[in-house]
This record gives C-alpha cells, sequence and structure tokens, in this order.
C-alpha cells in the first residue's frame, strides 16, 4: 500500500490550511490500514531508538552487543559497583590459592607477597621488645639465671648488683663463683670444687718383712700387690692452696685386681690408711686410722678398677702448708671370704673441696 499522493488540483479552489487538513487525515487513515512498514537505515544490524526529536534512528550499538544483556537480572551499574577491580602488583601471587597457615609474610626477591619460615608463634616473641635485638644480645655474656647474683656491665666483671662494686657474682644468691677485683676467683657453697691430695704408691718405702711386691701390671707398666698385712709407707704431701682450709676430705683408694674372681660368690679385701699431719709450727701427730672393706663380685675380672672410700678425714683448724705423711696397709678381711690373691693399689688420696683458686700469698689464703 502506497501513501496518498499530495492534492495539488484541490490547492486551488480552497486555502492552504484546510487543504493539508484533510491531506493529514488521509495519510494517518492508510497508515492505520497498513500491516508492514520497511524503514530503511545508512548501516545494519544497530540496535533502533528514537532520537533527540523522538524520531526512529540506528544507535552505535550492535545486535551482537545488545545480545549480551540477555540473561541480566539486574541494574548493571550497581553490579559492577559491587565488584573490586583486577588485582595487581605484590598480590597477584597469592590471588589463585591459600598460603602456608600460620606463617609471617614477607615480600619476596621480585616484591610479590610471600611466606616465610617463621611461624605466627615465633614472630609473637617479639611482642614487647623495645629496641633492636641484636644490639641488645651483642651486650650479653652466657649468665646462669641468678636473680640477684650478677651484673656483668659490658662483660667487664665489675660493677654488680646487690654486692660490692669490686667483685662480680657467677651463679645463685647463695651457690655462685665471685671474681675479686684482682682477678682472684673464690667458690661458694655448691660452686666449690673438689680436688685430691694424691699420694703415689709406686714411689713408696716397704719394710723389709710384710712388703708387697713389685710385679707386672700390664705389659709394659709395674705396680705393688699386697697380700694380706702387707703395708707401704708414702711420701710426705700437703692440701692444694686451693683448699677450703678447715673444711673435712674424704679418704680414698684406687685398687685393682691382680687375677679374675670367678669363684661363684663375693670375696673381700680390707684396708687401712694410717695419717701423721701437722701444720707449720705444729707437731706432727697421729689420726684415724681410715679403714673399709672392699666387696668383690664374681665375675670381676683381672684389673678390674675399684675406688674403695674409707671415710672422712676432719681437718678442723688446719691451714694450707698442712703435711701429711700416710701408710696403706692391707689387713684380713672380715665381712665373707678372703680374695685369694693379692691386690695392687695404685694410689692413695683425699678429697679436699676448694673455695679458691689457689693463694693469695705462698703461705697463706
Amino acid at each position: 500500500m502506497s501513501l496518498p499522493q499530495p492534492p495539488l488540483k484541490e490547492m486551488e479552489g480552497m486555502g492552504w490550511s484546510r487543504v493539508l487538513m484533510n491531506y493529514f487525515a488521509r495519510i494517518t487513515d492508510a497508515i492505520v490500514g497498513m500491516q508492514e512498514i520497511t524503514l530503511f537505515f545508512k548501516n545494519g544490524e544497530r540496535a533502533v531508538a528514537t532520537d533527540a526529536t523522538g524520531r526512529l534512528s540506528e544507535s552505535i550499538i550492535t545486535t551482537t552487543e545488545l545480545e549480551y544483556l540477555n540473561g541480566v537480572t539486574s541494574n548493571i551499574q550497581t553490579q559492577l559497583n559491587a565488584k573490586e577491580p583486577t588485582i595487581t602488583g605484590a598480590a597477584t601471587t597469592i590471588t589463585s590459592s591459600n598460603l602456608a597457615a600460620d606463617r609471617a609474610l614477607i615480600s619476596s626477591g621480585t616484591g610479590k607477597v610471600a611466606v616465610s619460615a617463621t611461624t605466627s608463634t615465633e614472630l609473637g616473641y617479639v611482642s614487647g621488645v623495645t629496641s633492636a635485638l641484636q644490639t641488645q644480645l651483642g651486650t650479653k655474656v652466657p649468665y646462669s639465671g641468678a636473680t640477684d647474683a650478677v651484673d656483668l656491665n659490658d662483660k667487664n666483671l665489675t660493677n654488680v648488683n646487690d654486692f660490692d662494686a669490686d667483685t662480680a657474682h657467677l651463679g645463685g644468691a647463695s651457690d655462685y663463683t665471685e671474681a675479686e677485683s684482682t682477678g682472684f676467683l673464690v667458690y661458694h657453697g655448691e660452686a666449690q670444687p673438689w680436688d685430691d691430695m694424691q699420694f703415689d704408691i709406686a714411689s713408696g718405702r716397704v719394710a723389709v718383712a710384710n712388703a708387697p711386691d713389685w710385679e707386672a701390671f700390664t705389659t709394659n707398666t709395674s705396680a705393688y700387690a699386697f697380700d694380706v698385712d702387707d703395708y707401704i709407707d708414702l711420701r710426705t704431701n700437703e692440701p692444694p692452696h686451693g683448699w677450703a682450709e678447715g673444711t673435712a676430705g674424704s679418704a680414698h683408694l684406687h685398687i685393682a685386681l691382680k687375677t679374675a674372681q670367678s669363684t661363684g660368690s663375693d670375696r673381700f679385701a680390707k684396708f687401712t690408711l694410717y695419717l701423721a699431719i701437722a701444720d707449720v709450727g705444729e707437731a706432727f701427730s697421729e689420726i684415724g686410722p681410715y679403714t673399709a672393706e672392699l666387696t668383690i663380685p664374681t665375675g670381676s675380672a683381672a684389673l678390674h678398677h675399684f675406688l674403695l672410700s674409707l671415710g672422712t678425714v676432719t681437718l678442723t683448724g688446719k691451714n694450707i702448708g698442712l703435711q701429711a705423711k700416710a701408710r696403706v696397709k692391707r689387713i684380713a678381711a672380715t665381712g665373707g671370704t678372703e680374695y685369694a690373691d693379692h691386690i695392687y693399689i695404685t694410689q692413695a688420696g683425699i678429697h679436699l673441696a676448694h673455695d679458691t683458686n689457689g693463694s693469695r700469698d705462698i703461705s697463706s689464703k
């Protein structure tokens, strides 16, 4: 169907306004009766929209782009505003998987977020630190943890808390080592070490009768072997100058079997240590004797080494410079069957506690 042509002949006999009104009425009727209107635009496959004047016109949106709206359920801009922008930079390495649990985070060599070997628990240990840790550690020395014993003052062993300014203390409140301003060491309580006042057996003097036998001990060494009633006089000795003067000692013997003890039951051997002592300016007098019996279990091998304690040696009032002369004797066993063979005595001694690392003077502490 085509639109009516303008009524040119009618225009000759009537006014323009009336003619145009009739013409537009005829166009309106024609449009109402149309079943199809064909419109032509400059570009194909474009979305159609009304322009500013209300007329139909083609838009810049392609039909493909328009189809992307299919399935949208709400305002697109609102949805976009609720999204994060694309992640770039340091965090790009952690967008697709979780990190190792309970680790401190660091920046990697490429500037990316990474986990360190330090756990979150370990990291928590720095809580409360007020300055550089290495600086603080560099000013410290190993310390026993005593609560009131020492301030080492940059390792110079001067200036202490709770003690004189000229000494330093290492240890606890009552068990500690004291360093005097001269560097001399004094030991207190359980800090006191032990040392031996030794009596060498091999250099001893034997009597004509009841003398131990000088025998092969190992392939290339020898020692005195004692039968019952054999004895030996030992050289005179003095305590080390670190000895805590007046404190008691502990007498003892080092013993070795000549032959294996394989009788099937225990055997016994008994010994006595005789001592004569004197301080400088005193006369020698005997103390003791100190006696003990050794139990030798069956199955003990030849040359098995035993340490036999002989008891406490009281040295009250005695000082460094003390002289002690000793005699050792094997006597008859009383606790059971005697060990039948000879026994080697390799050394006699008295354990003594020290309270200093020596003496301040040659003849006095």
